[in-house]
């Protein structure tokens, strides 16, 4: 028998770690890792999809963007050519591909993807189907469903705007001035990323970075959330609407939160809504996101979170020595004054403008803690006042604030001090108030 001769196969040397920081150049080196990659994962909803052995790309599958371009006289003749371009470009493939792969980020930097660690349904919504359905069908087959149902209409409008919208809105730097209304043309450009990264928020919260990351700078099904998107909010809200929506607005342009249009809740895996209440309280109006009340208690968060402190699930839940704040305050000043009875006493109220939201969601478990508002769903960057959890994690922070402001010493050089701290003056005389 004749057997040829085969070369020994050697692989390519490939890297997934991400680069190195080198201290010489003060830059990420390229060269020390994360050179070579293996290839990324497909994108489903392009036409590579399709491979060069099954058809070559027609003018059909590129209507969606050469139709703006055409006269109304040529698209009016364009119509006879042949039955698909009758039905129009909100029928044709309408191909599209992520903004960028998503693997490296889910398992390098901020809030990276494990097993333990996820939001999903047992039982998905039947609206998300579409998106996977939709490169199968024929366009007789899509204007039949859009016709007959208004998620699919939906659904084929904002998929055409995903062919045509630029995303770079959403990387740019945010304007000076605070609005007071929740921009649609914003939560409209979330919705085309979202659905451009497959309705994989957390994919598109690593995109986003920035704030929403701070880089640079297991739930139980819910069968409830088309009831909870009927229940709406609170009977409060409804009397504050326009104060309410200026609230949103103002968080949203501090990157607090990302608002889609409404309509693609059903299409987020894992999304609970839970109530919005709003509370005024000492002059001020503040958002409440009721994560433990609502028409189903399986469709709360605080139904899956523990007790503060629960023997071997404190990971979820720490415990909270709120209750002992005062209390060691006092104790303080008690100590100080018997060590120095003599020397005057500075007490500084110290607050901290949304401490909550400062403690920001892994990516893969934001959606639990999501909401609804008039034309948008609003999924929390940072968290929620009105989660179980919430007082606990900021709690561990507040300590280690506590312990750096205690033990560190001040800067040699008065031009590095915080401005929070050169704001901050008393008076050197005996005044009886200082004491």
């Amino acid at each position: 028998m004749f057997q040829s001769a085969m070369a020994p196969i050697s692989l390519p040397h490939f890297s997934h770690q991400p680069h190195r920081w080198n201290k010489a150049t003060s830059c990420w080196d390229p060269i020390s890792g994360g050179v070579r990659r293996w290839p990324g994962v497909s994108n489903p909803q392009s036409f590579s999809r399709l491979g060069p052995s099954t058809r070559s790309v027609c003018l059909f599958d590129v209507l969606v963007w050469v139709e703006s371009w055409l006269s109304p006289c040529s698209r009016d003749r364009l119509k006879s050519v042949s039955k698909n371009f009758a039905f129009g470009s909100l029928y044709s493939g309408l191909w599209l591909t992520r903004p960028w792969m998503p693997i490296r980020r889910r398992l390098y930097g901020s809030g990276a993807s494990t097993l333990k660690r996820h939001c999903s349904h047992e039982t998905p919504h039947l609206d998300g189907v579409i998106h996977f359905a939709w490169i199968f069908l024929t366009p007789g087959e899509r204007k039949c469903a859009v016709t007959a149902f208004s998620a699919w209409r939906l659904y084929a409008y904002l998929r055409r705007d995903a062919c045509r919208l630029s995303l770079s809105p959403l990387q740019a730097a945010r304007g000076v001035k605070i609005p007071n209304k929740l921009s649609r043309q914003r939560a409209l450009l979330h919705s085309v990323a979202l659905l451009r990264f497959d309705f994989q928020y957390s994919d598109l919260v690593r995109w986003l970075g920035k704030e929403y990351t701070n880089r640079d700078c297991d739930w139980a099904p819910s069968a409830e959330a088309k009831a909870r998107n009927a229940y709406d909010n609170h009977p409060a809200v409804d009397e504050a609407q326009e104060k309410v929506e200026e609230k949103f607005a103002k968080e949203e342009w501090k990157a607090y939160h990302i608002h889609f249009l409404r309509f693609l809740y059903a299409f987020i895996p894992g999304l609970m809504i839970n109530p919005i209440q709003w509370i005024f309280d000492k002059g001020k109006g503040r958002l409440c996101i009721d994560c433990t009340n609502g028409p189903d208690p399986s469709g709360s968060a605080n139904t899956y979170i523990p007790k503060p402190g629960t023997p071997e699930r404190l990971d979820e839940c720490p415990p909270v020595w709120y209750q002992y704040a005062f209390k060691r305050l006092l104790r303080h000043i008690y100590r100080l004054r018997r060590t120095k009875p003599g020397a005057p006493l500075l007490v500084h109220a110290d607050d901290i403008e949304a401490a909550f939201r400062r403690v920001l969601y892994h990516p893969d478990l934001a959606v639990a803690f999501a909401y609804v508002f008039n034309d948008f769903v609003i999924v929390p960057v940072g968290q929620v006042f009105g989660s179980r959890s919430a007082p606990s994690y900021y709690c561990l922070l507040a300590d280690i604030r506590q312990v750096i402001a205690a033990m560190s010493e001040f800067a040699d050089d008065p031009s590095e001090y915080d401005p929070l701290v050169k704001g901050c003056t008393f008076s050197t005389s005996e005044d009886p108030v200082l004491a």
